[in-house]
């Protein structure tokens, strides 16, 4: 126990020390000095953080990672287009390495309904208050050395009452390879009152050490859907998290799959402030060998008559692990709140690991909540009526498997995305 947190303390105080030698963006630097007060207060987590329960973060502690700012390379516009799905060519928003790329970039497509600057340049005081305050009561310290080294980030405006066609495609790229290189990519959004918008967010390259963080803001009946493609390299690391606030009558659809890899962890904290909100979230992870893929949730409705919806599909096989650990939280006065978290574990491997925890934190006395959790093999009966009607055993067990990802991947509204998706996750399936 003496030797682990020794390992912790060394590691906080070499970030502070990188802090240090940082040369913030003047207009990002309450931002940075925020959190780098935050770092001191927060440190790096041990190995019983209850946020870190089911994450082992020995290896990645144990890394001389720095944070850069800027690609590892030059990456050309074509290498770009490889990543880019079909029908986004115009409405792209390019990160690489941590940092907005412009040139890389295109939101024509909207004909000025949406906009992208540089963060640097085009944050507003409000803006950054905002940003300012979640840091200083932030809890997990991975989205804190976002804020701590945050440069090169870019904001991204719907216009009120826009409608758009085509979807926004965020682009995440990493570049540099191993565990020496560390990114922290910003993404702040705003969807203004009565907009509709699709998102499509696709995280892409040769691994190294991710760590994003997105904001996201919902206004007054605002309509978002919402994908999140993970497809990074399997030896890399992936951490991030995306801050939801959802105002009055906003809604909120999203649908994530993972691919996994080294670790890979997602974060996701969501505010239903105005009364009328619903969230609804899709998630599915398809895992094999030693892959790993981690899901924390915190739902907090925060006004009246507001829904959320969660569902978590996970596929293990191999010696691949997978966590859900989601909690609603019911604040005083948000009467009529009505959730429901699921959680289904679909286990092909006597050495795959899948880790549930649901919760929920009533605080309100007329509530609709529910949570379930399921942990278990393919059902024989199923297999056996199959067979029974003519269908090879094999063919059974493997229509059966692809269904269970499938109901998630239905959810998602843009076809090119949706038939990536497919790709990736099924494809691991096929070759079993």
């Amino acid at each position: 126990m003496a030797t682990a947190v020794q390992d912790t303390s060394a590691t906080s105080s070499r970030l502070l020390e990188l802090y240090g030698k940082f040369a913030a963006h003047p207009r990002l630097a309450a931002l940075n000095e925020a959190a780098a007060k935050r770092f001191a207060e927060v440190g790096i987590p041990g190995k019983r953080h209850e946020m870190f329960s089911f994450v082992n973060l020995r290896e990645l502690l144990a890394a001389p990672f720095e944070f850069r700012h800027g690609a590892a390379k030059t990456v050309a516009e074509s290498e770009i287009r490889k990543l880019v799905f079909a029908g986004c060519e115009h409405s792209l928003i390019a990160m690489v390495d941590g940092r907005y790329e412009p040139a890389l970039s295109d939101v024509t497509a909207h004909n000025g309904a949406v906009t992208a600057q540089p963060l640097e340049q085009a944050i507003t005081t409000p803006i950054l208050e905002q940003l300012v305050k979640d840091t200083q009561s932030e809890t997990d310290v991975f989205a804190v050395l976002n804020a701590m080294f945050v440069s090169g980030g870019v904001l991204i405006e719907v216009k009120n009452g826009a409608d758009l066609s085509t979807p926004i495609q965020i682009l995440h790229l990493s570049t540099g390879e191993g565990i020496t290189t560390a990114d922290a990519p910003r993404v702040v959004i705003s969807v203004g009152a009565n907009a509709a918008a699709q998102v499509a967010e696709k995280f892409a390259g040769s691994g190294g050490f991710l760590n994003a963080v997105t904001n996201l803001s919902l206004g007054e009946g605002a309509n978002v859907q919402w994908t999140r493609l993970q497809t990074d390299a399997d030896a890399g690391f992936h951490f991030s998290k995306t801050h939801i606030r959802m105002a009055r009558d906003s809604r909120f659809k999203g649908v994530a799959a993972a691919n996994g890899g080294k670790l890979a962890r997602h974060n996701c904290e969501v505010r239903l402030t105005g009364e009328g909100a619903e969230l609804t979230q899709f998630n599915a992870a398809v895992l094999d060998g030693a892959e790993q893929s981690h899901n924390y949730f915190r739902i907090h409705h925060e006004a009246p008559n507001c829904v959320s919806y969660e569902v978590f599909k996970h596929l293990v096989m191999g010696r691949s692990a997978a966590s859900a650990d989601t909690t609603v939280v019911v604040h005083p006065g948000a009467q009529l709140t009505v959730s429901d978290q699921l959680i289904n574990n679909l286990m092909l491997s006597e050495e795959a690991r899948a880790d549930t925890k649901p919760n929920l934190m009533i605080y309100a006395d007329d509530v609709k909540c529910k949570h379930g959790a399921t942990v278990g093999r393919l059902d024989e009966n199923q297999i056996f009526y199959m067979v029974s009607r003519g269908i090879p055993a094999d063919r059974a067990r493997a229509l059966l498997t692809a269904g269970f990802v499938k109901s998630v991947l239905a959810e998602v509204a843009f076809a090119p995305v949706a038939q990536e998706a497919a790709n990736l996750l099924l494809a691991k399936l096929e070759k079993k």
